[in-house]
């Protein structure tokens, strides 16, 4: 009898045992289906006890896991719908939470950082090392800033401006604050302006001379003509003529390189020959070239015919002609070369004069620009010539260039593309 009630309590004992580790493997499942976010099915052992409980716990599970994975597939969809939103504006976007952790940049954020680092999970002071911007983020977050500001990015060499806007985010949901950003580049409007301002101030100042004088003679013989000599008077005259001259030549210029900036100036293209049109602007330089001087041609003999507008090539020939003429002290010979360089067509006007310093070579073609300004004025220079050369062969598609060192003289000229001669030669026929 005691055998057999020792065999009953054993049997119970494995009933239960087996009972718990399925509870136990079945938790485990449960567990493990958790964590993974995936539904689980479990075999249907029993109506009965724990597993029949667990049929309702394993439908609530996967009916969370269903709405968690929807949720989740929603919000990429969200996401990646900004993403491409972001990433179509041209404007840098980036979106930073309290501790200035990037965690949203588009794609001309990445390209103003650089595209090749991981952006994400970073702090933007390690990104974008701007004083200005920095502080901006700082204010936007403690409130001290609002509304647009202008800051300075330097990259590398480069030193970009960007007019900025930032606002705060607040999650409805988990009330997690954000911060965003937007960058829209205004560096070339910041050239632009300084350009402009700079334009402005040489007109002025190169108007005010000639006025100046004018009026200062004009004065002279008006309150004291009747004294003066006539040889005075004369003299007086000449030189009202001759600022007036220069101020027309002056407003001339002007207007030209206005039209020309302003595209408003369209080229009348021609079948030509450059060498011809060279030969043409020598021999009506010949009286003007300094005393002593000699004037030597070099052109290649198998120049093609080009498409080109000769008076505005005249007047680049002119302006090289006469800048050399004017500026190249010591100068005893002048040569115009012309040859044919892979696909283009080149003019070089040399001299052996004086050369231009290295530090004045960059500047040579800019606007009023001048190497010994004093001269230039007392020549009659303009300090425009250059810079409607560069633009009539900019307006040609070719390039311009200058070459000189000091006390062993200059090349300045011009090249051309060669990819019209066989329509310009059909032209021609």
């Amino acid at each position: 009898m005691w055998l057999t009630i020792a065999a009953i309590f054993a049997l119970i004992s494995l009933i239960l045992a087996l009972r718990l580790r399925g509870a136990y493997n079945l938790l485990s499942t449960l567990e493990e289906s958790a964590r993974r976010h995936e539904p689980v099915l479990i075999e249907r052992r029993s109506r009965f006890g724990v597993f029949r409980k667990a049929e309702g716990l394993q439908q609530a599970l996967n009916t969370l896991i269903g709405e968690t994975r929807h949720g989740r597939n929603r919000d990429r969809d969200y996401l990646h719908q900004i993403e491409t939103t972001l990433g179509s504006i041209r404007e840098a976007i980036l979106i930073l939470d309290e501790s200035h952790y990037v965690r949203m940049a588009n794609g001309a954020a990445r390209q103003l950082i650089g595209s090749e680092r991981h952006l994400l999970g970073r702090r933007v002071e390690s990104l974008l090392p701007s004083v200005g911007f920095l502080d901006y983020v700082r204010g936007i977050w403690d409130g001290r800033k609002s509304g647009n500001e202008v800051v300075e990015i330097v990259r590398g060499e480069e030193h970009l401006y960007f007019e900025v806007t930032g606002a705060l985010i607040v999650s409805d949901e988990s009330r997690q604050k954000l911060s965003l950003f937007v960058l829209h580049d205004i560096t070339q409007l910041k050239s632009l302006e300084r350009m402009r301002t700079e334009f402005v101030a040489n007109v002025s100042h190169e108007l005010r001379t000639p006025v100046t004088v004018i009026r200062g003679f004009a004065d002279t013989l008006l309150e004291e003509g009747n004294d003066l000599s006539p040889e005075a008077r004369q003299r007086f005259l000449l030189k009202i003529h001759r600022n007036v001259v220069r101020l027309n030549t002056l407003l001339e210029d002007l207007l030209t390189l206005s039209r020309m900036e302003g595209k408003a100036s369209a080229l009348v293209p021609e079948p030509i020959s450059l060498n011809a049109l060279i030969g043409d602007v020598c021999e009506n330089f010949a009286d003007r070239k300094p005393a002593g001087c000699l004037l030597d041609m070099q052109l290649e003999p198998d120049l093609p015919i080009l498409l080109l507008d000769p008076l505005r090539i005249t007047q680049v020939l002119e302006n090289l002609l006469d800048n050399a003429a004017r500026h190249a002290k010591g100068m005893k010979t002048l040569r115009i070369r012309t040859a044919i360089k892979g696909n283009a067509a080149v003019c070089a006007v040399e001299d052996d004069g004086c050369g231009i310093p290295a530090t004045d070579l960059p500047h040579i073609f800019e606007r009023f620009y001048r190497v010994d300004k004093g001269r230039s004025r007392e020549l009659g220079g303009t300090g425009l010539g250059l810079s409607i050369v560069k633009h009539i062969i900019l307006q040609h598609g070719g390039r311009i260039f200058v070459h000189s060192r000091e006390g062993h003289g200059t090349s300045m000229g011009f090249e051309l593309p060669l990819a019209c001669t066989q329509q310009a030669s059909t032209n021609a026929e």
